[in-house]
């Protein structure tokens, strides 16, 4: 069994476009590089690459004994649904 993945969303973050009086709204995901941008560029992280990524600002791992998390309040972690096997 692999380990969850997730995306990564800014929290309540949205950005609004106007394009000649049209809006677009949009929600903003870590991409690749560990910036946020479109939901077209997001990418899929286990809690351990998050750890690894920017050192820590996302995602840390505290502590051996009771192996407490720390997760940026400025973030929310969205499951990536796990694909099921057809046979």
């Amino acid at each position: 069994m692999s380990e969850q993945k997730y995306y990564v969303k800014q929290e309540g973050l949205i950005y609004h476009r106007d394009y000649d009086g049209l809006s677009d709204v949009f929600e903003v995901y870590l991409d690749e590089d560990g910036d946020f941008g479109d939901i077209e560029d997001r990418k899929a992280f286990t809690k351990q690459e998050l750890s690894e990524l920017r050192d820590g600002a996302f995602y840390q791992s505290i502590g051996n004994l009771y192996s407490e998390e720390w997760k940026n309040p400025l973030i929310e972690f969205v499951p990536v649904p796990v694909e099921s096997e057809e046979e």
